[in-house]
């Protein structure tokens, strides 16, 4: 099976879960409800109706994560209980647009209000189409932005993370699906930023 990215590895976490037992949290670490952890139920109730249609034929999953630097030029990321640290984000939920739900996600996990996006990227096609071992298929399809403009006071969610934290350099235990999301455009943010500093 091929590896899947952040932030589609919680939703497939799900999927496996639910279908052995749906009582199980998705760390297999305790006996609490799946919904006590998972933050779109609504979007996962709608997948879940769409399997029951389609069976394993392959479903659109849209995203969103956001690349957040502070003054300093440095880059916002979380440390995933799963391991390792990544960019806030997550699924879109119905009804949403991929603006709201970039800014919902980061409000969610690091508890700042983004004030400003700029889209760098969408990331889709057949370098993100995954097969699962219960035949499932998807494609992710995930928006990638960027800001320097927010508020609001730095936490984290422990239902999802462990950490949040600004990074002068980037960490050597970045997990490989978010380095297709930062490592593009990395150098030429914090350029602009220095130049528009000087401006």
């Amino acid at each position: 099976m091929d590896k899947v990215p952040e932030p589609f590895t919680y939703l497939i976490d799900y999927f496996f879960n639910f279908l052995l037992n749906n009582s199980f949290c998705i760390y297999n670490c305790c006996n609490k409800p799946l919904h006590t952890y998972l933050k779109g139920a609504m979007i996962l109730d709608y997948v879940n109706a769409l399997r029951q249609k389609v069976g394993n034929d392959p479903l659109l999953l849209p995203g969103a994560v956001v690349l957040i630097f502070n003054d300093q030029e440095e880059l916002l990321l979380e440390h995933r209980k799963d391991g390792g640290w990544g960019l806030p984000g997550g699924l879109m939920e119905l009804g949403e647009t991929i603006e709201g739900t970039a800014t919902r996600e980061v409000l969610e996990e690091t508890g700042l209000v983004i004030t400003s996006l700029q889209l760098l990227g969408i990331f889709s096609g057949e370098d993100y189409h995954y097969t699962f071992q219960n035949g499932d298929e998807i494609y992710s399809v995930t928006a990638v932005y960027w800001t320097n403009q927010y508020s609001g006071k730095l936490k984290h969610d422990s239902n999802e993370s462990l950490d949040v934290k600004f990074f002068k350099t980037l960490p050597r235990d970045l997990k490989d699906e978010y380095k297709d999301y930062i490592l593009p455009y990395y150098s030429s943010i914090i350029q602009n930023q220095r130049t528009s500093k000087h401006e």
